[in-house]
């Protein structure tokens, strides 16, 4: 049996989006200017991969709850934008158990399904 996380849904608003990067210092112009971010060859403004490697860590962290701990995200690969004006949704699907620790793997969708990013995780049960 496939044991599917929780599905985390976030609109990201233009607002959002420069909320995040001023969150992380990260004001290159493709991520807070449009027209920039067109002048760079990007379809928008996009997200920068601070907000990629927190919405993959929110998902497993709301699954996983106060009995886990995330204890490493590897494999992150950006396959495309996360763009401004779209939903961000990730998926998790569980691909290992053990009585320690379980490997999640992650993928970030947006508008049609359109797979932005993935990435795997590894949580530390609390007490193993």
């Amino acid at each position: 049996m496939t044991v599917q996380l929780p599905e985390v849904r976030l609109p990201l608003t233009f607002q959002r989006l420069i909320m995040s990067a001023g969150a992380s210092r990260d004001f290159a112009p493709a991520h807070i200017d449009p027209d920039a971010a067109r002048a760079g060859g990007a379809p928008g403004a996009y997200a920068d991969v601070m907000f990629v490697l927190a919405m993959f860590e929110r998902c497993v962290g709301e699954w996983a709850g106060g009995r886990g701990t995330l204890q490493s995200l590897d494999g992150i690969t950006l396959h495309g934008f996360v763009l401004a004006g779209e939903d961000v949704v990730v998926r998790g699907v569980v691909t290992q158990e053990c009585d320690t620790s379980t490997t999640v793997d992650l993928v970030l969708v947006q508008a049609a399904d359109r797979r932005a990013a993935s990435a795997t995780a590894v949580v530390r049960w609390e007490g193993a």
